[in-house]
């Protein structure tokens, strides 16, 4: 299990407002980060995308990774291959905080996609956090995807 898990729940002073705005928030979530909270940004950019992306668009989305790097920006994302791994890793290549929204819970038993499990340990390594609104021994489902882009939309002013 990863150091460093909190739960904040939907009447405790870090849940994001916005959070209390979309149509089904989820009464709690689980952030594993260095502090047990999550990474501070101006605005952050929720990114969503294809697990089968071109090199064009992973050209594009690290260009503009890269580009909002000196506006105080943080990125949010899932953990999914593809597009959701490159805007992770090409946050961290710009020092920009990454939060990855995952569809499954934070234990290494249940983490998914395993394989993305060190790419994940760098992200808390750099300030960033995972996290997840499932109990952390939860095995990802077809269900539990769509369902865990509700809350891709972070926004520092709302926290």
């Amino acid at each position: 299990m990863p150091q460093n898990i909190r739960e904040i729940k939907s009447g405790d002073k870090d849940f994001p407002k916005i959070l209390k705005e979309i149509p089904s928030p989820p009464k709690k979530f689980s952030v594993w980060s260095k502090t047990g909270k999550l990474p501070a940004a101006e605005h952050f950019l929720s990114i969503v995308g294809t697990r089968r992306c071109s090199a064009y668009g992973e050209e594009i989305l690290r260009k503009l990774i890269a580009d909002l790097s000196p506006y105080g920006f943080g990125t949010v994302s899932g953990m999914a291959i593809g597009i959701d791994t490159i805007a992770a890793h090409a946050s961290l290549e710009n020092n920009i905080p990454t939060i990855a929204v995952l569809g499954s819970g934070l234990s290494r038993g249940a983490f998914y996609p395993a394989r993305n499990w060190r790419l994940a340990e760098e992200i808390v390594d750099k300030g960033g956090a995972i996290i997840s609104e499932y109990e952390n021994d939860f095995k990802a489902t077809l269900w539990s995807f769509p369902q865990r882009k509700s809350i891709h939309g972070w926004n520092e002013e709302s926290t």
